[in-house]
């Protein structure tokens, strides 16, 4: 039984790839992995698992975009750091992967899966930043539809409390896909400001539309390999380990 779901669930995926477009609606292809707590947005009927293709080097980039957009990743959680997705960047390069902007981003993204991309990983840290990403102009992933509940919610993860040093913090992205309500900028804000330490769990993914401070000395990540999407957010709180919309705050909107 189990491995027919697995067949159902990969033959959904890959039908939701080849179809997915612009107008129709987001296909997952499996069971959300917080279904329990998924809210379904305007986006999801709006907005397939491609997203939209820059006018150049489309296909490449919905290639990237519907890996953004892979909640179906499973196996054991590997845990990541700072240091082993700057190792990982580099074995990109390495590789000769091609990265940087949208007209670089790979049209065979099988390099990228055999370093990792698609596994489950897991980040314990603190929040440094957060914020709704390219809530204006929107982003090719989320169909370019402009506002922040169509757009993903960009957080900046280091060890350290208040890490100044962005080339010491790497990035998660939620997806706005069936985003939960809880899974919100006031609320991350207010687990930064009460410096509680975080667990993030999602998808490895390398996001080849951007560089890394191992490229750029003035560049604002230690690596272009992300959690994307998030699949799970917990915080220590009490001594114990607590999903985030099980936390609450008194004053959350401030």
């Amino acid at each position: 039984m189990k491995k027919q779901n697995l067949i159902a669930c990969l033959f959904a995926f890959v039908y939701g790839l080849s179809h997915a477009q612009p107008g129709m609606p987001f296909v997952p292809g499996c069971e959300l992995p917080f279904q329990s707590i998924a809210v379904k947005h305007s986006i999801d009927d709006g907005c397939g698992i491609k997203g939209k293709g820059t006018s150049k080097n489309a296909a490449a980039n919905e290639l990237q975009n519907a890996a953004k957009n892979n909640f179906c990743a499973t196996g054991t959680i590997k845990m990541v750091s700072v240091m082993s997705l700057r190792e990982l960047h580099q074995r990109v390069k390495a590789n000769g992967i091609t990265f940087g902007n949208y007209q670089a981003v790979p049209a065979d993204r099988s390099g990228l899966q055999t370093l990792g991309e698609g596994t489950r990983v897991s980040f314990t840290g603190y929040i440094n930043d957060v914020k709704y990403a390219n809530t204006g102009d929107g982003e090719g992933v989320n169909c370019k539809h402009p506002d922040a509940e169509n757009n993903d919610i960009h957080i900046e993860l280091a060890y350290r409390k208040d890490e100044v040093n962005k080339c010491k913090r790497i990035s998660a992205e939620i997806s706005p896909h069936f985003r939960p309500n809880d899974w919100n900028v006031d609320k991350l804000k207010a687990v930064k400001n009460s410096l509680l330490k975080v667990r993030i769990t999602g998808q490895l993914f390398f996001d080849a539309s951007h560089t890394s401070c191992a490229d750029n000395p003035d560049g604002t990540r230690a690596s272009s390999w992300e959690i994307h999407p998030v699949y799970r957010i917990e915080v220590h709180m009490n001594n114990q380990w607590k999903d985030l919309h099980e936390v609450n705050f008194p004053d959350e909107d401030e």
